[in-house]
């Protein structure tokens, strides 16, 4: 039985008369060795086939978050308001939807989940102040209006694609 120490390539060959010859591996280690001394590899394709995996679930999140925001933004278009913007990178972080209701701005963080209750369990109190910090650089450059009454919204978005509305909810978070 041979006992393969390299999982990256098929073990070694050699080429005699008569045919081929597999490579004596070297002698496993006495047990006083350190375990460092064995090398340790994953699978051929095993690194390679878990990055694919966190890609795809990751353009799967990207995606099921554009379609999320999209599905708010058309919410919050028939009741009426202006979206100004998708996706704001304000220097503090990311706004999903900036909106105006009449003189009002409104910013909007859009969050995913199984079920709404725990969609609004998915922000913290972290995220809501870089969210605040990044409404206000854009009321001054962005709107043009420095000291614009402002409202924080939440919206929630469940498995099945419902909406909720949260008005105003991350002003008193």
């Amino acid at each position: 039985m041979q006992l393969a120490l390299d999982f990256t390539a098929p073990p070694p060959v050699r080429v005699v008369s008569g045919g081929i010859s597999p490579v004596v591996p070297p002698a496993v280690p006495s047990a006083a060795a350190p375990s460092s001394a064995l090398p340790v590899r994953a699978a051929p394709g095993h690194a390679e086939a878990g990055r694919a995996a966190r890609a795809r679930r990751g353009l799967t999140g990207h995606l099921g978050g554009l379609a999320a925001e999209n599905s708010v933004a058309r919410c919050y278009a028939r009741a009426g308001l202006q979206v100004l913007r998708r996706r704001y990178r304000g220097p503090h972080g990311e706004i999903d939807l900036v909106l105006r209701d009449g003189p009002v701005l409104v910013f909007v963080e859009v969050k995913r989940g199984r079920s709404h209750d725990g969609a609004l369990h998915r922000i913290s109190r972290r995220q809501v102040d870089r969210i605040r910090a990044s409404a206000a650089v854009f009321a001054d450059t962005e709107a043009g209006a420095p000291g614009a009454e402002m409202r924080f919204d939440l919206a929630t978005v469940d498995a099945a694609g419902a909406v909720r509305l949260h008005p105003g909810i991350l002003s008193h978070f």
